[in-house]
């Protein structure tokens, strides 16, 4: 939207963003579409592990994770899951990215494997405007350190 209409947008957060792949994301996507298709349980174990930071997870008791593992894998649309890591492989929206001309803060994830934080800071070089911030989590952010996440957008925002 903000690439497209920016006439609508004042300010753009992104958080992990991801514009465009390189060799190591289409190798990890790649194993996330067979396993999505073949082996649902293993791709479950993978998205904990690589959604959240091995500091986060290492507090969780067997109990948690074991019941983490089952709520993935019994509630993940997996359909769309498969469709999401095809998309993923072909994914390059930077053309659309270079058209961001609105204050713009990028937030990177330190223990991020699912995108990791390099290429959030492509994006910032490539957006006009664009500010960094990293949060010390993984993937999932949003559910490692809300308050963080939540305390950087506002004030972001506020200041956009």
């Amino acid at each position: 939207i903000a690439a497209e209409y920016p006439e609508y947008v004042k300010s753009v957060v992104l958080l992990a963003p991801y514009l465009k792949g390189n060799a190591r994301t289409k190798l990890q996507f790649e194993l996330w579409k067979d396993l999505g298709q073949n082996n649902r349980k293993a791709m479950s174990s993978i998205i904990i592990q690589t959604g959240f930071s091995a500091n986060f997870t290492s507090a969780w008791d067997e109990n948690t994770m074991a019941q983490t593992l089952e709520n993935t894998l019994q509630t993940n649309n997996w359909e769309g899951f498969i469709r999401q890591a095809e998309l993923l492989i072909h994914t390059d929206v930077t053309a659309q990215a270079k058209k961001i001309n609105k204050p713009t803060l990028v937030i990177g994830c330190t223990y991020d494997y699912m995108v990791p934080s390099v290429l959030a800071k492509d994006a910032v070089a490539l957006i006009s405007h664009a500010e960094y911030a990293e949060l010390a989590a993984g993937h999932m952010a949003v559910y490692e350190k809300p308050e963080e996440f939540l305390k950087l957008a506002t004030e972001f925002l506020q200041k956009s």
